[in-house]
């Protein structure tokens, strides 16, 4: 079975990345021993600019594949089922179909109502909430 979480490259921290941590011991711990994080420091453009302790520690951070309670989170519906996706509506002017689990991500496809017909605006993959979250305020989803 597919794990759930990968192990985050550098590149994809910005502000309002969420990630976990392994944290040995401490009350906000839970079972497994990694806490959420919601990374508030401006992206790194160079390296020297990447905190010292995330360099050494990257890892034991993990970020969670994009699931359907994700989706529901951020406004989406279920709506159909089929043999090889799965529909989500946002309101009556988007849909997004998630194709079957990829390896690194899901492939998915935004549509956009104009008039009575739905047209592609996005075709790809994308891996976490946060990489969903930016991409949907990119094409002004709401």
């Amino acid at each position: 079975m597919k794990s759930k979480f990968y192990i985050p490259e550098r590149e994809e921290f910005h502000i309002g990345f969420e990630y976990y941590r392994e944290l040995i011991g401490g009350e906000d711990v839970g079972e497994d021993n990694y806490k959420r994080f919601i990374w508030g420091h401006e992206p790194f453009k160079f390296v020297n600019t990447f905190p010292e302790w995330l360099n050494r520690d990257i890892e034991n951070c993990r970020v969670k594949y994009i699931d359907e309670i994700d989706l529901k989170e951020l406004g989406w519906e279920s709506n159909q089922v089929f043999e090889f996706s799965k529909e989500f509506c946002k309101g009556s002017n988007y849909k997004l179909n998630i194709y079957n689990e990829i390896r690194d991500g899901k492939s998915m496809t935004i549509y956009s109502r104009v008039g009575l017909e739905f047209i592609p605006i996005f075709t790809g993959k994308i891996k976490n909430k946060s990489e969903f979250k930016k991409l949907m305020k990119q094409l002004d989803v709401r």
